[in-house]
């Protein structure tokens, strides 16, 4: 599971000149931990998942879509004993942008209690989470990852490779 957290919110991209739709779409959720396991590395003690794919692109882009051009954002939550067994997979390293995600995407994804420790700020929230190592999510299908520890589970989003 790979993440990119700050991908979550936007991402630039290079001669792009679209607009961002005037009405946020809603994300389409999957609840399918099954599938999700068959796309990026879900670690052990995860009892639940609730995740989406989104183009890293807008609609309207005049860019050619390629093979890399998806985001997959997961919100997992764990069993009680994930911190204490899986804990040294993720450990927290300091730095990197803010911990921001699309407030669509945050709604759809994460549980009450993360979002109101959340500050929703235009059509984001910026997150009060702590941030994870991502080594143990990357894989060859993906590239560029963040996780995050946020109320019980934890975030990850990982772009496509």
């Amino acid at each position: 599971m790979l993440l990119t957290l700050a991908i979550l919110a936007t991402v630039p991209t290079g001669c792009d000149n679209s607009t961002a739709p005037a009405v946020p779409v809603e994300p389409e959720v999957s609840t399918d931990l099954a599938l999700l396991r068959t796309l990026v590395s879900v670690p052990p003690e995860v009892t639940s998942a609730r995740w989406l794919v989104r183009p890293l692109r807008g609609p309207g882009s005049r860019l050619v879509p390629g093979p890399t051009d998806t985001i997959l954002i997961a919100y997992l939550e764990t069993s009680p004993r994930f911190w204490s067994e899986q804990g040294h997979l993720f450990p927290e390293t300091n730095g990197g942008p803010a911990q921001r995600v699309r407030a669509t995407d945050a709604k759809a994804l994460l549980p009450p209690s993360v979002l109101a420790a959340a500050t929703l700020n235009g059509d984001e929230y910026q997150l009060n989470c702590i941030r994870l190592s991502s080594k143990s999510l990357i894989s060859s299908m993906n590239r560029g990852g963040m996780a995050l520890h946020c109320g019980t589970g934890l975030l990850v989003s990982v772009m496509s490779q």
